[in-house]
């Protein structure tokens, strides 16, 4: 399930959380999709910011959390990159997923680089990607995808562009 604000309610409305964590658990969901970073205008009221203090101990804490409840939390590291605007600050988020990581990698199905990256903040610069991603899977033992590749959804040069070798773990997709 997704629950794409789960950073923001750890922080600002955990009872709700819980409360959410609690109902898919007991419909049977083993784990939740959350955004690690998001935070333009329209995410406002809910955004994941890593330059908010307290932000390392909020991405730990709703790991622990949700694992505490029965569900195990797929990463999607970069909704936007509005709080990230440059490759050495993403690189800087990764490395703080990373080291969250170490203590909890049971607790984590996976590490999504990108949300829909082509749309949502990478455009042009889908060819950081794949850096992201071997930065990534060297600093963990946690599954790694960078991003669902643009539509159509074929396996040609864009595809291979994205997903070179050594960059991740598995491919993902997003369907119409």
């Amino acid at each position: 399930a997704s629950l794409f604000w789960g950073v923001w309610g750890y922080s600002h409305d955990r009872p709700r959380l819980v409360q959410h964590l609690d109902l898919l658990r007991s419909n049977g969901f083993e784990f939740v999709r959350v955004f690690g970073a998001v935070a333009n205008a329209s995410w406002s009221d809910r955004s994941a910011d890593p330059r908010a203090p307290g932000y390392d101990a909020a991405i730990a804490g709703l790991t622990d959390l949700a694992f505490e409840h029965g569900l195990r939390v797929a990463w999607t590291i970069f909704a936007d990159t509005v709080a990230s605007p440059s490759p050495s600050s993403r690189l800087a988020v990764i490395d703080r997923f990373a080291a969250m990581a170490k203590a909890r990698a049971h607790e984590i199905v996976y590490f999504e680089i990108a949300n829909e990256g082509w749309q949502n903040g990478f455009g042009e610069r889908l060819g950081e990607l794949p850096e992201l991603g071997r930065r990534l899977k060297a600093r963990t033992q946690v599954l790694v995808t960078l991003t669902s590749p643009p539509p159509p959804l074929q396996c040609d040069a864009r595809l291979s562009s994205i997903y070179a070798p050594g960059t991740a773990d598995f491919l993902t997709f997003h369907f119409d």
